[in-house]
């Protein structure tokens, strides 16, 4: 991988806001070069071109085909092709997809879900504590944030997949136990049908249990974050909890690994580079399987209340 020249090619397949949103974080860095944004509608014109290019190096896909279908098999062909493949999260989400994807990943050839928010201080501090073994074993993960949305915000695929992927992404981060129960209450909206918040419970292996609550109709503008419950220690708001011998409890400061990443384009750079240590660091695409497989579990067990 090293052997690519800098800056490198990135082709982004969409016309979005995300797809230009993408186009601008990629120019930002000097490790990457935009060739080009592809319309969905010119995907299949153009696409076996861009495979022979030997300028292209990453391609990410944005959105969906012009059909509103998942890009499988483009972006199947892009890794058998030798690119290196990013997929905005929840371009594709269907798990078994994503499975299949993640057969085709080699050692010369990256494939990850962008998720922005792995690189926020929280996430980065708690997967710290729990890497470190300072918090024992987990019992107990929690999570609510109380906001309410912005004129005009919409969530078109819903609040559970618009927002509650992400935090269900790092939760999967944070535990190697396999989900065992899940069940989900939605809110929907008085004066229309639109979903507006929900609450999940999922419960893994070991007796772990876990609850994700997010409102976007609430006037309280609280954010929690995660609060991460083990048996030798407590994570809350970037400080580690424990108890003395004499039942004192103490709490400390955790510091942010200092040699974490900023953003999952800088990490791309890193690894392509030929750097190991941050490939990790990356979603792969059975990590994202895994999420999109808790999603379906929550959706299947809903509850309806009248």
């Amino acid at each position: 991988m090293s052997s690519l020249a800098v800056p490198y090619g990135v082709v982004v397949v969409g016309s979005d806001a995300d797809a230009r949103y993408a186009c601008e974080r990629f120019s930002l860095h000097d490790s990457f070069r935009v060739l080009t944004e592809i319309h969905p509608a010119d995907q299949s014109t153009l696409f076996s071109g861009l495979l022979k290019n030997d300028q292209v190096h990453v391609i990410y896909f944005a959105g969906p085909d012009d059909g509103g279908r998942p890009a499988s098999n483009h972006i199947k062909n892009a890794m058998l092709a030798g690119k290196h493949v990013v997929l905005r999260s929840g371009v594709v989400s269907d798990a078994s997809t994503l499975d299949q994807l993640a057969a085709l990943v080699t050692e010369g050839v990256l494939a990850f879900v962008d998720e922005p928010r792995r690189w926020d201080d929280d996430f980065l501090n708690a997967r710290s504590l729990i890497d470190s073994g300072k918090l024992g074993l987990l019992k107990r993960i929690r999570l609510a944030i109380h906001e309410l949305k912005f004129p005009g915000e919409l969530f078109s695929a819903g609040v559970l997949r618009d927002l509650g992927s992400r935090w269900i992404d790092q939760l999967l981060a944070f535990v190697d136990g396999n989900l065992v129960s899940s069940s989900l209450r939605r809110n929907f909206s008085k004066d229309v049908s639109a979903e507006d918040g929900f609450l999940a419970i999922l419960e893994f292996t070991g007796g772990l249990s876990a609850m994700i609550e997010i409102q976007t109709d609430s006037l309280l503008s609280s954010r929690s974050g995660w609060y991460i419950e083990g048996t030798a220690g407590a994570y809350r708001n970037g400080r580690l909890y424990t108890k003395t011998a004499d039942g004192e409890i103490v709490d400390e400061p955790v510091n942010r690994p200092p040699d974490s990443i900023h953003d999952s384009v800088e990490a791309l750079a890193s690894v392509i580079g030929g750097s190991t240590a941050e490939r990790s660091r990356l979603v792969s695409l059975s990590h994202a399987a895994r999420v999109q497989a808790a999603m379906d579990s929550l959706l299947a067990n809903e509850i309806f209340l009248p």
